[in-house]
């Protein structure tokens, strides 16, 4: 059965010729249970063209513990956005499937309060939009207002924004600092709102011509914006957003030629302090006072709380909550920084009941890792940001496949973390595994950076047999290695997931 397997899968998928094949299976028929699976493994990695690259890689049977196939598992790598695998696993395991952030509006002496928790998906579009009752921004923030209305209140003195959950580090030092205008390298704070980022709305001008139509979500008319792109009807939409300076001073530049297009996002800066003047905005638009004659007034009765300051007598007026799944979802099905660096820091401020900053956060995964695993799997570990993003971050297959068996062996935490990875079809996965057919479930959570491609998680049978597998590849050149990378990935799935399909036994899938 060994050998005719491992031969129809070189044949069917035109890995190999066939009398070469029937080499290889006369050598299979001697092999231990699993050990062919290490030469399917073998066969693919050796007949890919990925150049300088390098692998670290493992799948094991998730029961027993078995390697099945590796190379260099041990040796750490670049994880990109695999790195969200250790931060979202320790965030289940410190604040539990069952946690929710609350951000709370709080009327304290005359001022409003604005208390976050580090929720990364207030105002967010994307989660707003798949609630029970989809919102939009508006919405949310217009039920703010109304809550405030309801509570009799016309006027405050001022806004104050309590964002100590967190630290006011708010872009890690190792990000690229040229691409820190990108959503996707957005700030975190302990209070967050859209996602960190504006909307920028962009329509051709009138006539087709002149200086494109701007409008911004959520409204900052305060925040200079400059407009230097052009209207255009014989080239391509070109339009793009910057942010030159650490300040929310933006430029928008580019050609505009379509409208009712997607919105082009770009980062801002200092997250607490643009929510709080956000929710101020909305207020004051209500006819709500803010600020006090001869003072400050409208936005600029807004501040962050002092470091030691002292809030008392507050009455809640609003709570907003998300659940963890939601933000998890975000995190892994999507692979959003943001969500992740959130969930890093949370987990720091829930364990030392300081300020979650990125270094206390990458003490707590490396506590949990040795706790888990041991000390040598933390010791072999670099967490910088709990998203991927730097490239500072190291960790091996070995570990990464390991702490995903943990989590697998973890009844309390299991579901939940199945639940927030991508599957074919959807998330990060949404055009992926496009040509192969799989006979299990997939949950996996994939990586991108520049050399490098990750590709992790598990391959789940319908009794819930398991195999947990993870791979990455640093140093891969551009252009066809790159396409390489992801076919390969891919492949090794499915040469887990016939295995698999044997094991129970169904039907092997050889057409690919």
């Amino acid at each position: 059965m060994v050998c005719l397997l491992a031969q129809a899968l070189r044949v069917a998928r035109g890995w190999g010729r066939p009398a070469a094949c029937s080499l290889v299976a006369i050598g299979l028929t001697s092999l231990a249970p699993g050990q062919e699976l290490q030469y399917e493994f073998d066969a693919l990695r050796q007949r890919t063209e990925l150049g300088a690259a390098t692998m670290s890689a493992i799948a094991i049977d998730a029961d027993s513990g078995q390697v099945l196939w590796s190379h260099r598992a041990g040796e750490a790598m670049i994880p990109a956005s695999n790195m969200k695998l250790l931060t979202s696993g320790a965030a289940l395991m410190v604040l539990g499937p069952e946690f929710s952030f609350e951000t709370r509006l709080e009327e304290a002496e005359g001022r409003l309060v604005l208390v976050g928790s580090g929720d990364p998906s207030l105002g967010d579009p994307a989660v707003l939009g798949r609630g029970q009752t989809p919102m939009t921004l508006q919405d949310l923030l217009g039920g703010l207002v109304k809550a405030v209305q309801e509570r009799g209140i016309s006027q405050v003195e001022e806004v104050v924004v309590d964002d100590r959950v967190f630290d006011r580090a708010y872009a890690h030092p190792t990000w690229p600092a040229d691409q820190l205008n990108r959503s996707y390298c957005a700030e975190v704070g302990g209070v967050n709102l859209h996602a960190n980022v504006l909307s920028v709305f962009l329509e051709p001008g009138s006539g087709g011509r002149g200086l494109p139509r701007v409008k911004v979500e959520p409204e900052v008319p305060w925040v200079q914006i400059d407009n230097f792109a052009r209207t255009v009807t014989d080239t391509r939409q070109t339009a793009w957003v910057a942010r030159p300076t650490a300040e929310n001073r933006f430029q928008i530049r580019g050609d505009v030629r379509s409208r009712g297009g997607e919105p082009v996002d770009v980062a801002f800066h200092e997250p607490p302090l643009l929510a709080g003047r956000v929710i101020a905005h909305e207020l004051s638009k209500a006819g709500i006072r803010i600020g006090t004659a001869g003072g400050a007034e409208g936005i600029d009765a807004v501040r962050l709380i002092d470091d030691d300051e002292q809030i008392t007598g507050s009455q809640p007026i609003v709570v907003v909550r998300t659940s963890i799944a939601d933000v998890l979802r975000q995190c892994n099905t999507d692979s959003h920084n943001l969500y992740a660096e959130a969930l890093l820091k949370r987990v720091a401020y829930d364990v030392n009941h300081e300020p979650g900053s990125w270094e206390s956060g990458a003490a707590v995964v490396r506590m949990l890792l040795s706790e888990k695993l041991g000390p040598a799997a933390a010791s072999g570990t670099k967490v910088a940001d709990g998203s991927g993003m730097s490239r500072e971050n190291k960790v091996s297959a070995s570990t990464l496949a390991s702490w995903l068996r943990v989590i697998e062996n973890d009844e309390k935490i299991r579901g939940a973390m199945l639940a927030s990875l991508a599957t074919p079809g959807n998330g990060t996965l949404r055009s992926r595994f496009n040509d192969i057919t799989l006979s299990n479930e997939l949950y996996a959570k994939s990586g991108y950076l520049n050399g490098v491609r990750s590709l992790s998680g598990y391959v789940v049978s319908p009794s819930g047999k398991t195999v947990i597998f993870a791979m990455i590849l640093n140093d891969v050149p551009a252009g066809a290695p790159t396409q390489n990378a992801r076919v390969l990935l891919e492949r090794c799935v499915d040469v887990a997931d016939n295995w698999l399909a044997a094991q129970q036994g169904g039907s092997v899938n050889l057409g690919g």
